[in-house]
């Protein structure tokens, strides 16, 4: 994946990280990624708005991490949280809703990742996974 030069996409924004801070991915509309700060990414459950960035981090529970993904590489749309289960750790962080992008999984891009590899990623993080998410509208595109 490329990360553009700051200079030809984002002369116009704030320069990223504020001094101080530690950096992490923003995604621009053409799916390339530029340096954002991590604390950008914590936002209020209240505060994430359609096109907000957020991470999550999430302890697995009895019944695993509580969502499901859709989509993939082999399905030509991104991963998207699918489910949520009542109780499950992603329903209880307040946080995670139906039609997110999965952006990163424990640091890895989700960018052209296969289902697959998202699964693996998810089970084999432990007992801890970190994701890094895309607010969507709530809706699933009807594929």
């Amino acid at each position: 994946m490329l990360i553009p030069d700051r200079a030809a996409c984002c002369a116009d924004q704030p320069k990223w990280p504020p001094s101080g801070q530690s950096q992490h991915v923003h995604r621009h509309e053409n799916n390339r990624f530029d340096k954002r700060s991590r604390q950008d990414l914590h936002p209020q459950t209240s505060a994430i708005q359609e096109g907000t960035f957020y991470m999550v981090e999430l302890e697995r529970g009895p019944q695993g991490f509580g969502f499901s993904v859709r989509g993939g590489r082999e399905a030509g749309i991104p991963l998207l949280v699918l489910r949520l289960a009542d109780g499950g750790p992603a329903a209880l962080s307040g946080r995670m809703q139906i039609g997110d992008e999965l952006v990163e999984i424990g640091g890895e891009s989700c960018h052209g990742m296969s289902h697959s590899r998202a699964l693996q990623l998810i089970r084999g993080s432990g007992q801890h996974v970190s994701l890094l998410l895309h607010r969507g509208t709530g809706r699933l595109p009807a594929h």
